[in-house]
């Protein structure tokens, strides 16, 4: 929005929309991968809420696709069919198998790339130097965000 009513040209225009788009998504990566696997005191929301809610993340997407038949099988009577009742018992068991399917460095890596698509994005936007630095502390601070 504020590179339209700046009246920026299409393509800048364009380097900030696709900039937007993958800080958002790095960030949404990290986020869901922070709540199975991050530092509750430090992240600020309880650990495994997603997983509590059977919310389909990159995490259960990636490790359905990438599971044996028998983690297959398991991951969904968890997942989806709830076959284990208490709520921290299910994070656990679902942790260890993400763990074991390996979506664990597999949602970091995606992550990681699309920070780094951002910040190759910023670098066609065309912008002056303070706001080029503006922009990429606000990426760096996406980044760092506690485990």
């Amino acid at each position: 929005m504020g590179a339209i009513i700046s009246q920026t040209r299409a393509e800048e225009a364009k380097a900030i929309y696709d900039f937007g788009r993958a800080a958002g998504i790095g960030f949404q990566l990290q986020d869901d991968y922070l709540d199975a696997f991050g530092n509750p005191e430090n992240f600020g929301k309880q650990v495994g809420g997603d997983i509590m809610a059977n919310k389909k993340t990159y995490l259960i997407i990636k490790a359905l696709e990438k599971a044996s038949t028998d983690q297959r099988k398991e991951l969904e009577s968890i997942y989806f069919e709830n076959s284990i009742s208490d709520p921290d018992l299910k994070v656990e068991r679902v942790k260890e198998l993400f763990l074991e399917i390996g979506v664990d460095q597999d949602i970091q890596d995606k992550s990681s790339a699309y920070f780094t698509e951002a910040k190759d994005h910023l670098k066609r936007a065309n912008l002056d130097q303070e706001g080029e630095a503006q922009m990429e502390s606000f990426l760096e601070a996406l980044k760092s965000r506690k485990y």
